[in-house]
């Protein structure tokens, strides 16, 4: 599998107060090799997992854009992914199975990031879609939320209190 990719940014203030960010890229990453190759037999009818050494290498292409102003960031995003990895359920004879398939998908997303004094915030939302088959792409974190509370340093000691909320995927 030839791993590669390619980026092209601009960046830019549009004043002392805002900023502006686009970057498109292109890559490939090898699939994992357990996707490929790593087979667990389980007893009963709980599934087998078995790896599919006929994975094609997924390709991506992405389009990002972001605006700043002061320490308030907002990122929007668009990947389309061909011979994306995904998790499906086969069976041989009765026998379930797991394993995995290449399908094509696109993620669209939006990251928010604020920082000031003593307090942090990231989220980020993102909605993915299998396109080869019309449904919501697996193992995807739609919501995510993190804060966190620092105290001003009292000698050379920091205590913070951080809070992380992840939804769950109901698509």
């Amino acid at each position: 599998f030839p791993v590669f990719g390619l980026s092209a940014g601009y960046s830019t203030m549009l004043n002392d107060d805002w900023g502006f960010a686009t970057l498109v890229e292109t890559g490939s990453e090898a699939p994992e090799t357990e996707y490929l190759y790593i087979a667990v037999q389980r007893p009963m009818l709980n599934p087998n997992w078995s790896g599919n050494p006929n994975l094609d290498q997924p390709v991506r292409g992405t389009m990002r854009a972001s605006v700043n102003y002061h320490q308030i960031r907002l990122e929007a995003f668009a990947t389309q992914v061909w011979n994306y990895v995904n998790l499906t359920n086969t069976s041989v004879g009765t026998k379930p199975y797991t394993t995995y398939e290449n399908v094509n998908a696109y993620l669209l997303g939006l990251n928010f990031d604020f920082e000031w004094k003593f307090i942090q915030m990231n989220s980020s939302y993102t909605y993915a879609q299998n396109t080869t088959n019309e449904s919501p792409l697996s193992e995807i974190q739609p919501l995510s939320i993190s804060t966190k509370l620092t105290s001003p340093s009292f000698y050379d000691i920091l205590v913070y209190l951080k809070h992380i909320y992840n939804d769950a995927q109901r698509r």
